[in-house]
């Protein structure tokens, strides 16, 4: 019998477009191992719409050029397109910043601390989160 495929757990914040359209994929690996067990495991994992993402991404592109921490390259900018690795000490920058963001919209203040949520919870287990462009 052959196993069901789960599905990656999103986050909507205004998208109302067609599925499977472009966004990120954040996935939290432990050791910079991206070939860890749970990589592929979709509780390690989110995916938001390029659209919704637009909020944060400003915050997260004024980290680079940032090393990957498991291969040493470093990335000039941010790539809409590829894998964009980011240690936990630069998240928790982020996370930083995010929480001081001034919003007046409750829907967006509500999708930015549920990301941050998440991106702690992860953060747990995890010394650096991947946000895979899917454009």
């Amino acid at each position: 019998m052959a196993k069901k495929k789960r599905k990656i757990p999103q986050l909507i914040y205004q998208y109302d477009g067609v599925q499977n359209s472009p966004g990120y994929i954040f996935i939290a690996v432990n050791g910079g191992d991206r070939d860890t067990p749970y990589h592929n495991q979709s509780e390690y994992m989110l995916f938001i719409y390029s659209e919704d993402f637009e909020c944060i991404l400003p915050i997260v592109k004024a980290q680079f050029p940032l090393v990957d921490p498991s291969t040493g390259e470093t990335h000039d900018r941010f790539d809409p397109c590829w894998d964009n690795p980011i240690e936990a000490k630069i998240w928790h920058i982020i996370l930083a910043e995010l929480d001081q963001l001034p919003v007046q919209d409750e829907e967006q203040r509500q999708f930015i601390l549920q990301f941050t949520t998440w991106i702690r919870t992860k953060l747990e287990n995890a010394d650096m989160i991947i946000i895979e462009g899917t454009l």
